[in-house]
């Protein structure tokens, strides 16, 4: 988490936080199109990019949020509307793509 949140300021951890994230939203897509049983075509991957970097990117802020005390709500509360968030994205790109 530190590394994601406090890794702008140094080159070194900041290229370094750039591969990690780009690993973890790699790793939301390939689960998101497992999960979906869609096929990796190129509109799926621009807009799934898009989605999991989304995704990715806001749960990292909305933690930080709630650690700093931003945000009102248990432990319970915060990863339940997380996963209802990704849930939402899940069924959108599902009637979006919808395959054979």
């Amino acid at each position: 988490g530190a590394l994601f949140l406090g890794a702008t300021g140094t080159p070194v951890l900041a290229q370094r936080r750039e591969a990690l994230a780009g690993s973890f939203v790699e790793l939301l897509l390939s689960q998101a199109l497992a999960t979906l049983k869609l096929r990796r075509t190129a509109d799926i991957e621009a807009w799934g990019l898009f989605a999991a970097t989304h995704l990715f990117g806001g749960t990292l802020e909305t933690i930080s949020a709630w650690l700093a005390g931003r945000l009102d709500m248990t432990r319970d509360e915060l990863v339940e509307r997380n996963v209802e968030m990704f849930l939402a994205v899940g069924a959108r790109v599902e009637h979006m793509f919808d395959q054979p």
